[in-house]
């Protein structure tokens, strides 16, 4: 990993330093499937700028620059669209691992039948996260749409397959699970049909809302009654016994097991449940009020560590995508990440000044001091006044 320094001075120490950990890149927006709770299902949002394309040629080479400049630990192709409906996806691949020594991860659906190719491809990725709700045929093509559980099995045993013959270590491999009230009703299921298949872990989110109202379509838990919650709060606990007979892992959002432990004690702080069930890499932090401005801010580690390229080639801090801090269709690596708009994102979150950032409402972190921040801040990229 390497050091960012060099910036104007009238900057604080700590906004010049960098910990580069994670890069998201979102090689298109475009998807083969139109999940009933993703926006990709309305017209409307894949009309938006930036929401129905694939990364330009150019773009996608200095990505592979920014990652092997910046010397991320890991690289996650994910975002809105489908990798594997990228033209030219798996020289990208071959790309990345030629160029940076990166972890490689990939979120896909395995919805089309793969070809030899693209299965060499998945085979040189240290982790693919398979997006799979249920594994109940009928409710998984309701909920998601164009997909066949089917297509996602054979996909999975013909990567297993050419490991085999070629002597090839398989990937990690982990279910990417939507957790609604018709899915949720199944969960065990999805656990053993993951240790079947050879999944190594199932993580769940739950589902925070569906575009479609009318009956038969899912509903968030959130929505649900305390008879209906506690149903999936046992669903899920069976499927955590289940997973570790077999030597797997479950992972579980934090607003998930907040709301399992509102109605199934198992599941409530101090519970059994909550043994051995690994904290999600996407929590979900309940904020009631905002930081009160120049004393607290949000406790948000990302614009030091994380970066999102777009499609469309614009670069963001986090998933939120709403803070732009440059575009690789104009600009270098070395100046997005020394521009203005992320030093000065920075600079704010360092001492409380939140107002017009989208940090300010955002419910991905929670609230604390500055001075939090900064002891926050200095255990990840060292001591504010010192190398």
């Amino acid at each position: 990993m390497k050091t960012q320094e060099a910036v104007p001075v009238e900057y604080r120490p700590l906004v010049s330093k960098s910990n580069w950990v994670h890069l998201s890149v979102e090689l298109t927006s475009k998807c083969n499937l139109r999940c009933v709770y993703c926006g990709k299902s309305k017209d409307s949002y894949n009309a938006l700028p930036g929401h129905d394309e694939h990364m330009a040629d150019a773009v996608s080479s200095r990505i592979v620059d920014l990652a092997q400049e910046l010397e991320f630990n890991e690289v996650n192709f994910n975002g809105t669209g489908e990798i594997s409906i990228f033209p030219g996806w798996t020289e990208t691949i071959d790309d990345f691992k030629k160029r940076s020594r990166s972890k490689l991860y990939v979120v896909t659906n395995f919805a089309k039948s793969l070809s030899e190719e693209e299965l060499d491809a998945f085979l040189k990725l240290d982790r693919i996260y398979i997006s799979v709700d249920t594994s109940d045929r009928e409710l998984l093509m309701h909920i998601r749409r164009k997909v066949d559980v089917r297509m996602i099995t054979h996909n999975i045993a013909r990567l297993r397959q050419k490991g085999i013959l070629e002597n090839r270590k398989v990937p990690w491999l982990r279910f990417n699970c939507v957790v609604s009230d018709l899915s949720g009703k199944r969960l065990h299921e999805l656990a053993a049909f993951a240790v079947a298949v050879g999944v190594d872990e199932i993580e769940m989110f739950p589902m925070n809302g569906c575009l479609n109202d009318a009956e038969g379509y899912p509903r968030p838990p959130s929505s649900l009654d305390s008879e209906r919650m506690r149903e999936i709060a046992e669903q899920a606990l069976q499927a955590k016994q289940l997973l570790e007979a077999h030597g797997k892992k479950l992972k579980v959002t934090e607003e998930l097991k907040r709301l399992m432990g509102e109605v199934h004690p198992e599941w409530s702080s101090g519970g059994k449940a909550l043994e051995g069930v690994e904290d999600s890499e996407e929590e979900i932090f309940k904020a009631p009020k905002l930081p009160e401005e120049g004393v607290e801010t949000r406790l948000c580690l990302q614009p030091w560590r994380r970066l999102l390229a777009g499609a469309d080639g614009r670069v963001y801090p986090c998933c939120r995508k709403a803070e732009v801090l440059g575009n690789l269709n104009e600009q270098t690596v070395q100046e997005v990440v020394s521009d203005t708009p992320l030093m000065e994102l920075r600079q704010a979150l360092l001492d409380g000044n939140l107002k017009g950032t989208i940090c300010r409402a955002c419910a991905n972190a929670p609230i604390g001091t500055v001075e939090e921040m900064q002891s926050r801040i200095e255990e990840l990229v060292g001591p504010e006044n010192g190398q």
